[in-house]
């Protein structure tokens, strides 16, 4: 049995939390790809206004000019929905989540009775509604979309589980028109007279396939119950993350840019202890007037050492538009990795002398990867059959 919990409102719910001034008017989320800004998540007051996920920003405006605009930040959000899912490792610890517009996450909780099942739906969907920042609706299938379909059409606050023998009746009410899918496939669907799933499934395969391409095939096949089943083990991401909350307002950027050094040395600490470096770096500040800014930055390079992490939160402050006293700061350090080790050349035809440009080298190199062990490959006068002595491994010795 597989359990989704749909939460379709979990980004503009974020998005609200951090702008409480913006209640009640039509706010949508919109990501850069390429040169064009495209909306991939609105508020009930946007819908009414026309917008819809997929369209433009430029366009998104035109038809609400007083529509609030959010940039996208899916670090943060990603952060929120893994701390989610580790919360549900309680349950199983098969787990996986998908963030489009909103954020579904499913369960595989293996071989269950169907009594089974929906005492424990009840106990996830309490769960999510007392941890999640929205409301939330779970369903229960045997086949992973079958189950995400079933939260989808289940009333938010509710729980549905449905039985082998039924699903197959469950999807046949379902409207195609409900499937992301291309423009294309729609107009070919209305133009064949295909509103349903179940009138889809009445065809034949090789003629879906054929008239409507994947798409139709796929949807073709879940009608039929060839649905996947199996679920990803979830391992719980690597980040590490600090917070200051402050008595009163801080307005000075001095102050902040201080405080932002000492926690740079604190997180530089943390990832040299467990040999690790940082691919993203977000920043988040929240203001004496309920709202909050945030600004993530992904790095070419991976940052191990403070005075690096103090530069980018440096950089990303200087980002934030803040026109209020700080109440509280928080920084992420996600994507988390082991450092890859960087290889360097020295040859002698090109720097002459080059014993003492290496041992100057090696000093530089040393204070700033510090973290890194650096060793010498030298190679041996006589050529071995064995690939392993053609080489010889010292550690670079630094006075």
């Amino acid at each position: 049995m597989i359990i989704a919990v749909s939460l379709p409102d979990f980004l503009i719910s974020l998005e609200e939390g951090n702008h409480p001034e913006t209640k009640d008017r039509p706010m949508v989320i919109y990501e850069l790809k390429g040169t064009r800004r495209t909306v991939i998540a609105l508020s009930l007051e946007a819908k009414q206004r026309g917008i819809s996920v997929g369209m433009s920003k430029t366009r998104a405006y035109g038809l609400c000019p007083e529509v609030v605009e959010v940039e996208n930040h899916s670090a943060y959000y990603r952060h929120l929905a893994d701390a989610l899912c580790t919360e549900l490792l309680v349950y199983s610890d098969r787990i996986e989540r998908e963030i489009i517009s909103g954020l579904t996450i499913w369960l595989d909780l293996g071989k269950r009775t169907h009594t089974d099942s929906l005492k424990l739906a009840s106990s996830i969907l309490e769960f999510c509604c007392h941890h999640a920042p929205t409301v939330c609706s779970v369903g229960g299938a045997t086949g992973r979309s079958t189950a995400r379909i079933t939260a989808l059409m289940t009333r938010t606050g509710h729980h549905q589980i449905l039985s082998p023998d039924c699903e197959q009746r469950f999807l046949s009410r379902v409207a195609i028109a409900q499937f992301q899918a291309t423009k294309r496939f729609h107009e070919q669907c209305e133009r064949f007279g295909l509103t349903y799933l179940s009138d889809l499934g009445a065809l034949p395969y090789s003629a879906v396939k054929t008239r409507l391409g994947d798409e139709g095939a796929h949807l073709h096949r879940l009608y039929h119950g060839f649905d996947r089943t199996t679920i990803e083990q979830f391992s719980v991401p690597l980040c590490e993350s600090v917070s200051r909350v402050f008595d009163l307002p801080i307005e000075d950027k001095t102050i902040l840019l201080r405080l932002l050094f000492v926690l740079a040395e604190e997180l530089s600490a943390r990832l040299k202890t467990k040999s690790l470096v940082t691919n993203e770096v977000t920043l988040r500040l929240a203001c004496d007037d309920k709202s909050s800014v945030l600004a993530t930055r992904t790095l070419r390079t991976p940052l191990q050492q403070t005075k690096a992490l103090a530069e980018e939160l440096e950089r990303l402050l200087s980002q934030l538009i803040v026109t209020s006293g700080i109440v509280s700061l928080s920084v992420l350090l996600d994507r988390l990795t082991p450092p890859t080790p960087h290889q360097l050349d020295f040859f002698d035809n090109l720097f002459g002398a080059s014993q003492p440009f290496i041992e100057t080298a090696v000093e530089h190199l040393a204070v700033r990867h510090e973290a890194t062990p650096l060793v010498r490959i030298g190679v041996p006068t006589e050529r071995s059959l064995l690939p392993e002595r053609n080489c010889i491994f010292t550690p670079a010795n630094v006075a």
